[in-house]
């Protein structure tokens, strides 16, 4: 859901940044970055939130 939210938002991310997303297990994160992608400013924002 991360992923289409941020596609919506910003057309394309980078391979890199979806395989973060996509090796993150903790559900409660992946709860709470959903949410920053529907709120962040731009995609490297959103980036500097999985470092």
């Amino acid at each position: 859901m991360i992923i289409r939210i941020l596609s919506r938002r910003f057309e394309s991310q980078p391979m890199s940044l979806q395989n973060k997303i996509y090796s993150i297990q903790d559900i409660a994160k992946l709860d709470e970055l959903a949410d920053f992608a529907l709120t962040c400013v731009s995609l490297g924002e959103f980036a500097t939130a999985l470092e």
